[in-house]
């Protein structure tokens, strides 16, 4: 996942750097959480789809 941003002068992109430097950790976290979440969501789901024929 990727963050964009776009910033239209010099003084507000030293101040979101100065936020982001502080900010990305927490929101790189949050990002791989949610990721990780949707992979999970989307195996279970997947797995609750398949249905094995060759078992009796």
């Amino acid at each position: 996942m990727h963050t964009r941003v776009r910033l239209s002068d010099p003084e507000r992109w030293l101040k979101f750097r100065r936020y982001w430097r502080i900010a990305r950790p927490v929101i790189g976290s949050v990002h791989t959480a949610l990721a990780r979440t949707v992979a999970a969501k989307a195996r279970e789901h997947a797995l609750a789809a398949y249905v094995r024929t060759d078992q009796t």
